[in-house]
Protein backbone atom coordinates (compact mmCIF):
# COMPACT_ATOMS: atom_id res chain seq x y z
CA UNK A 1 0.00 0.00 0.00
CA UNK A 2 1.51 3.18 -1.45
CA UNK A 3 0.29 6.48 0.85
CA UNK A 4 0.73 9.24 -1.79
CA UNK A 5 1.35 12.03 -0.74
CA UNK A 6 -0.43 15.30 -2.97
CA UNK A 7 2.57 16.96 -4.96
CA UNK A 8 2.01 19.91 -6.55
CA UNK A 9 4.28 22.28 -8.89
CA UNK A 10 2.99 25.05 -6.79
CA UNK A 11 5.89 27.91 -5.55
CA UNK A 12 4.91 30.16 -2.19
CA UNK A 13 6.57 33.30 -2.16
CA UNK A 14 5.66 34.91 1.25
CA UNK A 15 7.08 37.90 3.28
CA UNK A 16 8.76 37.35 6.61
CA UNK A 17 9.60 39.92 8.73
CA UNK A 18 11.79 39.83 12.30
CA UNK A 19 9.73 40.06 15.96
CA UNK A 20 8.38 43.33 16.75
CA UNK A 21 11.22 44.36 19.03
CA UNK A 22 13.69 44.53 15.40
CA UNK A 23 12.49 46.78 12.94
CA UNK A 24 14.07 45.49 10.04
CA UNK A 25 12.79 45.55 6.07
CA UNK A 26 10.79 41.94 5.28
CA UNK A 27 12.62 39.54 3.55
CA UNK A 28 11.31 37.36 1.19
CA UNK A 29 11.11 33.53 1.65
CA UNK A 30 12.76 31.08 0.13
CA UNK A 31 10.18 29.01 -2.39
CA UNK A 32 8.45 25.87 -1.39
CA UNK A 33 7.28 23.03 -3.38
CA UNK A 34 4.37 20.84 -2.14
CA UNK A 35 6.16 17.56 -3.55
CA UNK A 36 5.56 13.67 -3.96
CA UNK A 37 6.00 11.57 -1.21
CA UNK A 38 5.36 8.21 -0.75
CA UNK A 39 6.03 6.58 2.88
CA UNK A 40 5.61 2.70 3.90
CA UNK A 41 2.17 0.68 4.09
CA UNK A 42 1.13 -0.29 7.53
CA UNK A 43 0.91 -4.09 8.84
CA UNK A 44 2.34 -5.32 5.49
CA UNK A 45 5.12 -4.85 2.68
CA UNK A 46 3.93 -3.51 -0.56
CA UNK A 47 5.62 -6.63 -2.27
CA UNK A 48 3.37 -8.81 -0.15
CA UNK A 49 0.34 -6.52 -1.79
CA UNK A 50 1.11 -7.13 -5.04
CA UNK A 51 1.63 -11.05 -4.21
CA UNK A 52 -1.68 -11.26 -2.82
CA UNK A 53 -3.28 -9.39 -5.93
CA UNK A 54 -1.71 -11.73 -8.01
CA UNK A 55 -2.87 -14.95 -5.54
CA UNK A 56 -6.23 -13.50 -5.76
CA UNK A 57 -6.56 -12.80 -9.91
CA UNK A 58 -5.16 -16.33 -10.00
CA UNK A 59 -7.95 -17.74 -7.66
CA UNK A 60 -10.68 -16.10 -9.57
CA UNK A 61 -9.81 -16.82 -13.25
CA UNK A 62 -9.75 -20.52 -12.40
CA UNK A 63 -13.37 -20.18 -10.22
CA UNK A 64 -11.65 -20.74 -6.65
CA UNK A 65 -13.55 -19.52 -3.95
CA UNK A 66 -11.74 -16.84 -1.85
CA UNK A 67 -12.26 -17.31 2.02
CA UNK A 68 -11.85 -13.74 3.19
CA UNK A 69 -11.61 -11.24 0.23
CA UNK A 70 -8.43 -8.60 1.12
CA UNK A 71 -10.23 -5.90 -0.62
CA UNK A 72 -13.64 -4.95 0.05
CA UNK A 73 -14.76 -2.28 -1.73
CA UNK A 74 -16.01 -2.44 -4.87
CA UNK A 75 -13.33 -3.27 -7.31
CA UNK A 76 -11.89 -5.11 -10.45
CA UNK A 77 -8.53 -6.17 -11.31
CA UNK A 78 -6.79 -5.55 -14.60
CA UNK A 79 -3.70 -7.18 -16.33
CA UNK A 80 -2.22 -5.03 -19.25
CA UNK A 81 0.64 -5.30 -21.47
CA UNK A 82 1.96 -2.02 -21.85
CA UNK A 83 2.78 -0.45 -25.51
CA UNK A 84 5.23 2.24 -24.04
CA UNK A 85 7.63 -0.80 -22.77
CA UNK A 86 6.43 -4.19 -23.37
CA UNK A 87 6.04 -5.14 -19.89
CA UNK A 88 2.99 -6.89 -18.38
CA UNK A 89 1.40 -4.64 -15.63
CA UNK A 90 -1.68 -5.95 -12.87
CA UNK A 91 -3.33 -3.49 -10.97
CA UNK A 92 -6.76 -3.01 -8.80
CA UNK A 93 -9.14 0.14 -9.30
CA UNK A 94 -12.23 0.85 -7.44
CA UNK A 95 -15.64 0.45 -9.14
CA UNK A 96 -17.14 -1.80 -11.82
CA UNK A 97 -14.81 -3.22 -14.76
CA UNK A 98 -14.38 -0.21 -17.01
CA UNK A 99 -13.14 -2.32 -19.76
CA UNK A 100 -16.27 -4.39 -19.88
CA UNK A 101 -18.97 -2.32 -21.90
CA UNK A 102 -21.86 -4.15 -19.49
CA UNK A 103 -19.98 -2.96 -16.20
CA UNK A 104 -22.97 -1.82 -14.43
CA UNK A 105 -23.09 1.22 -11.97
CA UNK A 106 -20.90 0.73 -7.97
CA UNK A 107 -20.73 3.25 -5.43
CA UNK A 108 -18.74 3.09 -2.18
CA UNK A 109 -19.50 4.44 1.02
CA UNK A 110 -18.22 7.72 2.47
CA UNK A 111 -17.00 8.80 5.43
CA UNK A 112 -16.06 12.47 5.90
CA UNK A 113 -13.85 12.76 9.81
CA UNK A 114 -13.16 16.09 10.51
CA UNK A 115 -9.90 16.43 12.49
CA UNK A 116 -9.49 19.13 14.79
CA UNK A 117 -5.47 20.34 15.32
CA UNK A 118 -4.53 22.23 18.52
CA UNK A 119 -1.38 23.70 18.10
CA UNK A 120 0.79 25.71 21.32
CA UNK A 121 3.86 26.92 19.27
CA UNK A 122 3.58 29.66 16.81
CA UNK A 123 5.91 30.48 14.49
CA UNK A 124 6.77 34.34 13.83
CA UNK A 125 9.65 34.76 11.47
CA UNK A 126 11.09 32.73 8.88
CA UNK A 127 14.81 32.90 7.62
CA UNK A 128 14.74 33.52 4.17
CA UNK A 129 18.29 31.46 3.57
CA UNK A 130 18.07 28.43 5.90
CA UNK A 131 13.83 28.02 5.94
CA UNK A 132 14.49 27.91 9.88
CA UNK A 133 10.97 29.11 11.47
CA UNK A 134 11.32 31.17 15.01
CA UNK A 135 8.79 30.55 17.11
CA UNK A 136 6.99 33.28 19.64
CA UNK A 137 8.11 32.93 23.46
CA UNK A 138 6.05 30.99 24.74
CA UNK A 139 2.54 32.99 25.65
CA UNK A 140 -0.69 32.75 25.75
CA UNK A 141 -2.11 34.17 22.31
CA UNK A 142 0.29 31.60 20.61
CA UNK A 143 -2.25 28.57 20.88
CA UNK A 144 -4.00 27.78 17.54
CA UNK A 145 -7.15 25.74 16.95
CA UNK A 146 -7.68 24.35 13.35
CA UNK A 147 -11.32 23.46 13.23
CA UNK A 148 -13.34 22.75 9.99
CA UNK A 149 -16.12 22.41 11.64
CA UNK A 150 -16.41 25.55 13.13
CA UNK A 151 -17.35 29.16 10.87
CA UNK A 152 -14.27 31.02 9.51
CA UNK A 153 -14.89 34.84 9.08
CA UNK A 154 -11.37 35.29 8.40
CA UNK A 155 -10.72 33.02 5.13
CA UNK A 156 -14.97 32.33 4.19
CA UNK A 157 -17.58 34.37 3.91
CA UNK A 158 -21.26 33.52 5.01
CA UNK A 159 -23.17 31.67 4.37
CA UNK A 160 -20.38 29.53 3.01
CA UNK A 161 -17.81 30.26 6.00
CA UNK A 162 -17.83 26.41 7.23
CA UNK A 163 -15.59 23.97 6.05
CA UNK A 164 -16.92 20.30 6.53
CA UNK A 165 -20.50 21.90 5.01
CA UNK A 166 -18.55 23.38 2.18
CA UNK A 167 -16.12 19.99 1.54
CA UNK A 168 -19.31 17.84 1.56
CA UNK A 169 -21.53 20.10 -0.82
CA UNK A 170 -18.63 20.17 -3.13
CA UNK A 171 -18.34 18.16 -7.09
CA UNK A 172 -17.06 15.24 -5.11
CA UNK A 173 -20.04 13.90 -3.89
CA UNK A 174 -22.73 16.00 -5.65
CA UNK A 175 -23.46 15.90 -9.30
CA UNK A 176 -21.73 18.57 -11.51
CA UNK A 177 -21.86 18.84 -15.32
CA UNK A 178 -18.98 17.59 -16.66
CA UNK A 179 -18.29 18.27 -20.35
CA UNK A 180 -14.57 17.49 -21.46
CA UNK A 181 -12.99 18.52 -25.07
CA UNK A 182 -16.77 19.20 -25.88
CA UNK A 183 -17.99 15.75 -24.74
CA UNK A 184 -20.28 15.86 -21.89
CA UNK A 185 -19.50 13.12 -20.36
CA UNK A 186 -22.39 13.26 -17.91
CA UNK A 187 -24.06 14.87 -14.86
CA UNK A 188 -22.46 13.00 -12.29
CA UNK A 189 -19.34 13.39 -9.33
CA UNK A 190 -16.24 14.54 -10.44
CA UNK A 191 -13.86 11.53 -9.63
CA UNK A 192 -16.79 9.37 -11.88
CA UNK A 193 -16.56 11.57 -14.74
CA UNK A 194 -12.59 10.99 -14.90
CA UNK A 195 -13.45 7.45 -14.71
CA UNK A 196 -15.77 7.58 -17.56
CA UNK A 197 -13.93 10.29 -19.73
CA UNK A 198 -10.55 7.86 -19.52
CA UNK A 199 -12.58 4.75 -20.04
CA UNK A 200 -14.88 6.68 -22.74
CA UNK A 201 -14.59 3.78 -25.63
CA UNK A 202 -14.97 0.61 -23.14
CA UNK A 203 -18.02 1.84 -20.58
CA UNK A 204 -21.26 1.26 -21.22
CA UNK A 205 -21.87 5.62 -21.01
CA UNK A 206 -25.68 4.49 -20.14
CA UNK A 207 -24.64 2.81 -16.99
CA UNK A 208 -21.20 2.58 -16.00
CA UNK A 209 -20.30 5.25 -12.83
CA UNK A 210 -18.40 4.72 -9.61
CA UNK A 211 -20.19 7.19 -7.19
CA UNK A 212 -19.09 8.00 -3.67
CA UNK A 213 -21.94 7.27 -1.70
CA UNK A 214 -23.56 7.65 0.86
CA UNK A 215 -22.00 10.37 2.28
CA UNK A 216 -21.84 10.60 5.96
CA UNK A 217 -20.06 13.23 8.34
CA UNK A 218 -18.83 11.54 11.72
CA UNK A 219 -17.95 13.31 14.87
CA UNK A 220 -14.73 15.42 14.79
CA UNK A 221 -11.73 13.99 16.32
CA UNK A 222 -9.27 16.11 17.75
CA UNK A 223 -4.87 16.00 17.82
CA UNK A 224 -3.47 17.85 20.68
CA UNK A 225 0.16 18.55 18.92
CA UNK A 226 2.52 18.95 21.11
CA UNK A 227 5.49 22.24 20.53
CA UNK A 228 8.09 20.55 18.31
CA UNK A 229 10.56 18.85 19.33
CA UNK A 230 13.22 16.48 17.81
CA UNK A 231 11.80 16.79 14.32
CA UNK A 232 8.16 16.18 15.31
CA UNK A 233 5.48 18.20 16.67
CA UNK A 234 3.98 20.83 14.95
CA UNK A 235 3.24 24.63 14.84
CA UNK A 236 1.29 27.47 13.45
CA UNK A 237 2.78 29.70 11.29
CA UNK A 238 1.72 33.46 11.80
CA UNK A 239 0.71 34.20 8.24
CA UNK A 240 -1.13 37.16 8.52
CA UNK A 241 2.25 38.69 10.03
CA UNK A 242 4.37 37.12 7.69
CA UNK A 243 2.46 38.05 4.92
CA UNK A 244 0.52 41.23 5.51
CA UNK A 245 -3.20 40.67 3.64
CA UNK A 246 -3.21 36.61 5.01
CA UNK A 247 -6.33 35.53 5.93
CA UNK A 248 -5.59 33.41 8.99
CA UNK A 249 -2.83 31.06 10.04
CA UNK A 250 -1.28 27.90 8.53
CA UNK A 251 -1.14 24.90 9.89
CA UNK A 252 2.37 22.71 9.57
CA UNK A 253 2.42 19.17 11.23
CA UNK A 254 4.97 16.57 10.92
CA UNK A 255 3.26 14.00 8.35
CA UNK A 256 4.76 10.89 10.06
CA UNK A 257 3.05 12.16 13.49
CA UNK A 258 -0.10 12.46 11.09
CA UNK A 259 -0.16 9.05 9.63
CA UNK A 260 0.63 7.23 12.85
CA UNK A 261 -2.22 9.05 14.61
CA UNK A 262 -4.66 7.85 11.32
CA UNK A 263 -3.62 4.48 11.39
CA UNK A 264 -4.16 3.95 15.49
CA UNK A 265 -7.51 4.96 14.89
CA UNK A 266 -8.26 2.59 11.89
CA UNK A 267 -7.01 -0.05 13.66
CA UNK A 268 -8.62 0.34 16.53
CA UNK A 269 -12.29 -1.50 15.86
CA UNK A 270 -15.34 0.74 16.54
CA UNK A 271 -13.62 4.26 17.23
CA UNK A 272 -15.25 5.36 14.04
CA UNK A 273 -18.48 4.48 13.72
CA UNK A 274 -19.51 2.92 10.20
CA UNK A 275 -16.30 2.63 9.38
CA UNK A 276 -15.13 -0.22 7.60
CA UNK A 277 -12.93 -2.34 4.96
CA UNK A 278 -15.97 -1.77 2.64
CA UNK A 279 -16.08 2.18 3.36
CA UNK A 280 -13.89 5.20 2.09
CA UNK A 281 -13.06 7.30 4.95
CA UNK A 282 -11.29 10.89 4.09
CA UNK A 283 -10.07 12.55 7.22
CA UNK A 284 -10.42 15.96 6.38
CA UNK A 285 -8.12 19.23 8.27
CA UNK A 286 -8.53 22.83 7.75
CA UNK A 287 -5.84 25.19 6.76
CA UNK A 288 -3.02 22.83 7.61
CA UNK A 289 0.04 20.81 5.74
CA UNK A 290 1.97 18.33 6.45
CA UNK A 291 5.94 18.49 6.60
CA UNK A 292 8.36 15.81 5.30
CA UNK A 293 10.59 16.24 8.08
CA UNK A 294 10.83 18.98 10.87
CA UNK A 295 8.12 20.50 10.71
CA UNK A 296 10.33 23.72 12.13
CA UNK A 297 12.11 24.01 8.82
CA UNK A 298 9.65 25.53 5.85
CA UNK A 299 12.30 23.50 3.03
CA UNK A 300 10.56 21.06 4.66
CA UNK A 301 6.79 21.82 4.06
CA UNK A 302 4.71 20.31 2.41
CA UNK A 303 2.36 17.51 1.37
CA UNK A 304 -1.23 18.44 0.97
CA UNK A 305 -2.88 14.95 1.73
CA UNK A 306 -2.42 11.06 0.86
CA UNK A 307 -4.11 8.21 0.45
CA UNK A 308 -3.30 4.74 1.65
CA UNK A 309 -4.36 1.34 3.17
CA UNK A 310 -3.96 -0.45 6.24
CA UNK A 311 -3.90 -4.18 7.08
CA UNK A 312 -6.58 -4.37 9.84
CA UNK A 313 -6.91 -8.43 8.96
CA UNK A 314 -3.90 -10.29 9.96
CA UNK A 315 -0.95 -11.55 8.27
CA UNK A 316 -2.01 -14.50 7.24
CA UNK A 317 -5.34 -13.25 6.15
CA UNK A 318 -4.84 -9.81 5.05
CA UNK A 319 -7.85 -7.38 5.06
CA UNK A 320 -7.23 -3.39 3.84
CA UNK A 321 -8.93 -0.39 5.01
CA UNK A 322 -8.19 2.42 2.56
CA UNK A 323 -8.48 6.03 3.51
CA UNK A 324 -7.31 9.76 2.54
CA UNK A 325 -6.24 12.49 4.38
CA UNK A 326 -6.83 15.85 2.87
CA UNK A 327 -6.20 19.12 3.67
CA UNK A 328 -8.87 21.78 3.07
CA UNK A 329 -7.48 25.25 2.56
CA UNK A 330 -8.57 29.06 2.21
CA UNK A 331 -5.68 30.60 3.14
CA UNK A 332 -4.43 31.12 -0.10
CA UNK A 333 -0.85 30.21 1.10
CA UNK A 334 -0.05 27.81 -2.09
CA UNK A 335 -1.72 29.38 -4.67
CA UNK A 336 -5.39 30.03 -5.66
CA UNK A 337 -5.50 26.42 -7.82
CA UNK A 338 -4.99 24.43 -4.58
CA UNK A 339 -7.60 26.22 -2.67
CA UNK A 340 -10.34 24.37 -1.31
CA UNK A 341 -11.11 20.88 -2.97
CA UNK A 342 -8.51 20.86 -4.94
CA UNK A 343 -6.27 18.93 -2.30
CA UNK A 344 -9.44 16.18 -1.85
CA UNK A 345 -9.83 16.00 -5.75
CA UNK A 346 -5.79 14.73 -6.40
CA UNK A 347 -6.10 11.88 -3.90
CA UNK A 348 -9.60 10.52 -3.73
CA UNK A 349 -8.63 10.66 -8.12
CA UNK A 350 -5.56 8.24 -7.25
CA UNK A 351 -7.59 6.48 -4.87
CA UNK A 352 -9.86 5.68 -7.18
CA UNK A 353 -7.12 4.19 -9.88
CA UNK A 354 -4.66 2.79 -7.16
CA UNK A 355 -6.53 2.11 -3.73
CA UNK A 356 -3.90 0.21 -2.11
CA UNK A 357 -0.88 2.58 -3.83
CA UNK A 358 0.29 -0.56 -5.22
CA UNK A 359 -0.39 -0.16 -9.00
CA UNK A 360 3.15 -0.20 -10.64
CA UNK A 361 3.05 1.28 -14.65
CA UNK A 362 6.03 1.80 -16.95
CA UNK A 363 8.73 4.42 -15.65
CA UNK A 364 7.58 8.01 -16.37
CA UNK A 365 8.92 11.40 -14.75
CA UNK A 366 10.90 14.32 -15.10
CA UNK A 367 6.60 16.06 -15.61
CA UNK A 368 5.30 18.26 -13.26
CA UNK A 369 6.66 18.12 -10.10
CA UNK A 370 8.24 14.87 -10.40
CA UNK A 371 12.12 14.90 -10.11
CA UNK A 372 13.98 11.66 -12.19
CA UNK A 373 11.75 8.60 -12.71
CA UNK A 374 9.10 6.40 -10.56
CA UNK A 375 7.20 3.44 -11.90
CA UNK A 376 3.57 4.14 -10.12
CA UNK A 377 0.78 4.24 -11.03
CA UNK A 378 -0.72 8.08 -9.19
CA UNK A 379 -2.69 9.43 -11.71
CA UNK A 380 -2.78 13.10 -10.46
CA UNK A 381 0.87 13.63 -9.46
CA UNK A 382 2.03 14.22 -13.38
CA UNK A 383 -0.29 17.39 -13.52
CA UNK A 384 -0.37 18.37 -9.66
CA UNK A 385 -1.04 21.81 -9.24
CA UNK A 386 -2.77 22.31 -12.61
CA UNK A 387 -6.38 23.58 -12.15
CA UNK A 388 -9.16 22.40 -14.08
CA UNK A 389 -12.04 25.26 -14.93
CA UNK A 390 -14.10 25.96 -11.56
CA UNK A 391 -17.43 24.81 -10.76
CA UNK A 392 -19.76 26.79 -9.09
CA UNK A 393 -22.69 24.64 -7.19
CA UNK A 394 -25.84 25.50 -6.15
CA UNK A 395 -24.91 26.90 -2.99
CA UNK A 396 -22.96 30.06 -4.55
CA UNK A 397 -19.68 28.62 -3.98
CA UNK A 398 -16.90 28.06 -6.81
CA UNK A 399 -14.99 24.64 -6.18
CA UNK A 400 -11.26 24.51 -7.46
CA UNK A 401 -10.35 21.09 -9.17
CA UNK A 402 -7.34 19.50 -10.39
CA UNK A 403 -6.94 18.00 -13.27
CA UNK A 404 -5.86 14.25 -13.93
CA UNK A 405 -4.19 11.97 -16.28
CA UNK A 406 -5.97 9.13 -18.14
CA UNK A 407 -5.19 5.53 -17.77
CA UNK A 408 -3.82 5.68 -21.21
CA UNK A 409 -1.13 7.80 -20.52
CA UNK A 410 0.58 5.75 -18.83
CA UNK A 411 -0.54 2.34 -20.48
CA UNK A 412 -0.46 3.65 -23.75
CA UNK A 413 -3.06 4.26 -26.12
CA UNK A 414 -6.60 3.03 -25.92
CA UNK A 415 -8.83 1.86 -28.74
CA UNK A 416 -6.35 3.33 -31.23
CA UNK A 417 -7.53 6.84 -30.22
CA UNK A 418 -3.96 8.93 -30.77
CA UNK A 419 -5.78 12.17 -29.25
CA UNK A 420 -6.02 10.49 -25.38
CA UNK A 421 -3.40 8.89 -25.29
CA UNK A 422 -1.63 12.02 -23.35
CA UNK A 423 -4.98 13.09 -22.35
CA UNK A 424 -5.73 14.70 -18.86
CA UNK A 425 -9.13 14.27 -17.57
CA UNK A 426 -9.76 17.27 -15.79
CA UNK A 427 -11.66 21.03 -17.41
CA UNK A 428 -14.92 20.45 -16.89
CA UNK A 429 -17.40 23.30 -16.99
CA UNK A 430 -21.16 23.97 -15.60
CA UNK A 431 -21.68 27.38 -17.44
CA UNK A 432 -22.67 27.45 -20.61
CA UNK A 433 -21.46 30.83 -21.27
CA UNK A 434 -17.48 29.75 -20.03
CA UNK A 435 -15.66 28.85 -23.00
CA UNK A 436 -15.30 24.87 -24.01
CA UNK A 437 -11.95 23.93 -21.89
CA UNK A 438 -8.83 23.29 -24.09
CA UNK A 439 -8.93 19.28 -23.56
CA UNK A 440 -8.52 16.39 -25.28
CA UNK A 441 -11.25 14.68 -26.90
CA UNK A 442 -12.65 11.19 -26.24
CA UNK A 443 -12.34 9.47 -29.53
CA UNK A 444 -15.93 9.86 -31.59
CA UNK A 445 -15.76 14.02 -30.90
CA UNK A 446 -14.93 15.57 -34.08
CA UNK A 447 -12.42 18.65 -34.36
CA UNK A 448 -10.84 20.26 -36.68
CA UNK A 449 -7.77 17.94 -36.70
CA UNK A 450 -9.17 14.95 -36.72
CA UNK A 451 -9.08 14.33 -40.42
CA UNK A 452 -5.36 14.57 -39.89
CA UNK A 453 -5.05 11.39 -37.66
CA UNK A 454 -4.58 7.92 -38.98
CA UNK A 455 -6.03 5.63 -36.77
CA UNK A 456 -3.69 2.60 -36.12
CA UNK A 457 -5.67 -0.76 -36.69
CA UNK A 458 -5.33 -3.07 -33.71
CA UNK A 459 -4.77 -6.62 -33.54
CA UNK A 460 -5.49 -9.33 -30.97
CA UNK A 461 -2.34 -10.81 -29.39
CA UNK A 462 -2.15 -14.44 -29.01
CA UNK A 463 -1.01 -14.97 -25.20
CA UNK A 464 -2.28 -18.37 -23.36
CA UNK A 465 -4.38 -17.52 -20.71
CA UNK A 466 -7.60 -18.79 -19.34
CA UNK A 467 -9.24 -15.53 -19.21
CA UNK A 468 -10.18 -13.60 -22.04
CA UNK A 469 -7.96 -10.46 -23.24
CA UNK A 470 -9.47 -7.25 -23.93
CA UNK A 471 -7.75 -6.06 -27.10
CA UNK A 472 -6.72 -2.36 -27.11
CA UNK A 473 -5.02 -0.91 -30.08
CA UNK A 474 -1.76 -0.33 -31.21
CA UNK A 475 0.74 2.59 -30.25
CA UNK A 476 -0.18 5.86 -32.48
CA UNK A 477 1.70 7.16 -35.27
CA UNK A 478 4.21 9.69 -34.07
CA UNK A 479 3.03 13.09 -34.79
CA UNK A 480 -0.27 12.30 -35.95
CA UNK A 481 -1.91 12.73 -32.84
CA UNK A 482 -3.44 16.12 -31.22
CA UNK A 483 -3.30 15.74 -27.42
CA UNK A 484 -5.46 18.57 -26.55
CA UNK A 485 -8.16 19.32 -28.67
CA UNK A 486 -11.04 21.87 -28.41
CA UNK A 487 -14.53 22.25 -29.79
CA UNK A 488 -13.46 25.82 -30.28
CA UNK A 489 -10.67 25.93 -33.18
CA UNK A 490 -8.68 23.09 -31.98
CA UNK A 491 -6.38 25.29 -29.51
CA UNK A 492 -3.46 23.28 -27.57
CA UNK A 493 -2.93 24.38 -24.08
CA UNK A 494 0.47 25.78 -23.47
CA UNK A 495 3.35 23.49 -23.36
CA UNK A 496 3.94 23.68 -19.89
CA UNK A 497 0.20 22.98 -19.09
CA UNK A 498 0.32 19.34 -20.09
CA UNK A 499 2.08 16.27 -19.23
CA UNK A 500 4.83 15.06 -21.47
CA UNK A 501 4.21 11.56 -23.13
CA UNK A 502 5.89 9.15 -21.54
CA UNK A 503 8.80 7.50 -24.02
CA UNK A 504 8.43 4.17 -25.21
CA UNK A 505 11.84 3.06 -24.14
CA UNK A 506 12.80 0.24 -21.70
CA UNK A 507 14.24 1.63 -18.32
CA UNK A 508 13.75 5.09 -19.20
CA UNK A 509 11.37 8.24 -18.46
CA UNK A 510 10.70 11.32 -20.20
CA UNK A 511 12.49 14.18 -20.15
CA UNK A 512 10.58 17.64 -19.30
CA UNK A 513 7.49 17.95 -21.93
CA UNK A 514 8.89 15.90 -24.18
CA UNK A 515 7.27 15.13 -27.50
CA UNK A 516 5.19 12.07 -28.08
CA UNK A 517 7.02 8.46 -27.76
CA UNK A 518 7.89 6.63 -30.48
CA UNK A 519 5.57 4.22 -31.95
CA UNK A 520 6.44 0.45 -31.24
CA UNK A 521 4.01 -1.28 -33.32
CA UNK A 522 2.83 -3.60 -30.99
CA UNK A 523 -0.03 -3.84 -29.18
CA UNK A 524 -1.97 -2.96 -25.94
CA UNK A 525 -3.75 -5.84 -24.30
CA UNK A 526 -5.61 -6.07 -21.35
CA UNK A 527 -7.29 -8.56 -19.32
CA UNK A 528 -10.04 -8.14 -15.99
CA UNK A 529 -11.65 -9.69 -13.63
CA UNK A 530 -14.39 -7.64 -11.44
CA UNK A 531 -15.91 -8.51 -8.17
Amino acid sequence: MRKTLLAFCAAVTLLAVTPPAFTQEPASLPKVKLRPYHPAPHGITRETIRGLIARTMRARALGQRIAVDPVQIPHWFFDVISSRDGGEYIGVMVGGNALIAGASPSSVPVQIVPVIVNTVTLGTAVDPFTGAITPAPDGPGNGTVFDPTLPDAGCLTAPNDKPVRLFKKSPLFHAANFNFGGTGVGFTQYADAVQRASFWDKINRDTYHVLLNPVTKLAPITLNLPAPAGGTGGLALDLPTLSPGACGRLGIVDVNLIDTFVASLLATAGTLPGVNPGTFPIFMFYNTAFSIGDPTNLLNCCAGGFHNAVNVGTAGSPVFQTYAVVGFDATGAFGVALTDTAIASHEVAEWMNDPLGTNLSPAWGNVGPVQGCQDILEVADPLAGFEAPRIFMPNGFTYHLQEIAFFSWFFGPINGDPSRSDSRAGSPTMAPSWPTPVRSAPRDVPSPRSSSITLPSGRRLSRPSRRARVTLEAGRRAGAYSPHLSSQGGTTWPSHRRPASPTSTAGSCPRPRCSSPTATGASTAATAAST
